[in-house]
């Protein structure tokens, strides 16, 4: 598929620039377009009605992981600013960041965030414009652990935001309700939409809600390449506990359905399944990279934001309902006046 395909006009009148709650609206208040993979039937409902297309015995899996303040301000020696967006937690205080601007870094650069907190740059990252691999250390000494890690960027840091938001919102704002693990660089919105009463609300139908963590990095980024298939995604780490394996494989195997919240979801569970069709627990880094021609084996239904053109997040989409169903109820939502992007509207592919 060219790329160029995957393409739409949006207006900037559609940007949804700030958190729903300013509004005095609830999260689940979310405008909610159902899109039918089967037959591309398009209907318009809101997110706090999701419970009327779930049935008893089907599984809700989220994605746990909470976001950092994962950009933050740094000085060189000389006195020059250097803006630090970290991407990946290699751990040990190990993590790989954009460094902005580059010109002036090199091996052996440190860098200063407070007097305590440095970063002394030990790698360079060829794959990645401005992409550097950090060593932080607190008072010259490495940070051995991620708590350490967070705990020196709680104050000094701030959430990465899209060039789409009117401002830098509070952290809150990108943290789902039942975010536990921190660790995501960037903010795993497709679960913005739920409340702890809709969740409440799922869990009384009979349905199961499990988690897993992807630690989100550098995933929405455009397609650069002419061909859609030739892009290449990032790594990015992920966990499935053995109990959302065991819940999802019992569930599956009696004919029940796995609702995946985001492509984060979605991705993970799909770099988990194994040859004999079943979900493994493990704890690794996945590059699984999804586009039309994907043959799908686990999600029967995906819950996603509306997606800018020619991102990978589209390409998921795509792949899973066909282009031309997505092209058709992508015009539907922009007629129909729908908020794109992370605080936006939300999807159901069903």
């Amino acid at each position: 598929m060219r790329t160029q395909e995957l393409t739409f006009k949006l207006p900037p009148s559609l940007f949804a620039r700030r958190p729903r709650e300013l509004s005095g609206q609830r999260r689940d208040e979310a405008r909610m377009l159902v899109i039918d993979k089967r037959d591309g039937q398009i209907a318009h409902d809101m997110f706090r009605n999701l419970p009327n297309y779930m049935r008893p015995g089907d599984v809700l899996v989220l994605n746990n992981s909470g976001v950092i303040p994962a950009v933050i301000r740094s000085w060189r020696g000389d006195g020059g600013q250097v803006e630090v967006r970290l991407i990946s937690n290699k751990h040990g205080g190990i993590w790989h960041a954009v460094l902005t601007p580059s010109v002036a870094i090199s091996l052996g650069t440190i860098l200063f965030m407070t007097p305590h907190l440095t970063a002394t740059v030990i790698d360079k990252r060829q794959d990645i414009l401005n992409g550097w691999v950090l060593q932080f250390l607190v008072d010259g000494q490495p940070i051995d652990s991620d708590n350490e890690m967070f705990a020196a960027i709680e104050k000094i840091g701030r959430p990465v935001i899209s060039m789409y938001t009117d401002k830098v919102w509070e952290l809150d704002y990108y943290q789902n309700v039942y975010s536990s693990v921190p660790g995501s660089c960037e903010a795993p919105t497709a679960g913005r939409h739920f409340t702890n009463e809709l969740l409440n609300d799922i869990r009384s139908l009979g349905v199961q809600v499990v988690f897993l963590t992807l630690h989100i990095g550098l995933s929405s980024v455009l397609i650069r390449e002419e061909n859609v298939e030739d892009h290449k995604m990032l790594e990015e780490e992920f966990i499935i506990p053995p109990e959302t394996a065991d819940i999802i494989n019992q569930a599956r195997s009696h004919g029940h359905r796995v609702f995946a919240t985001g492509t984060t979801v979605v991705r993970s569970l799909e770099s988990a399944v194994g040859a004999d069709g079943v979900i493994h627990p493990q704890h690794r880094w996945t590059t699984l990279y999804i586009s039309p021609g994907y043959t799908f084996h686990i999600c029967d239904a995906i819950i996603t934001n509306f997606h800018g053109p020619i991102s990978s997040r589209l390409a998921l989409a795509a792949a899973f309902v066909g282009w031309p169903i997505i092209k058709k109820a992508y015009s539907e939502a922009i007629r129909a006046g729908y908020q794109f992007y992370e605080f936006g509207d939300v999807t159901l592919m069903i």
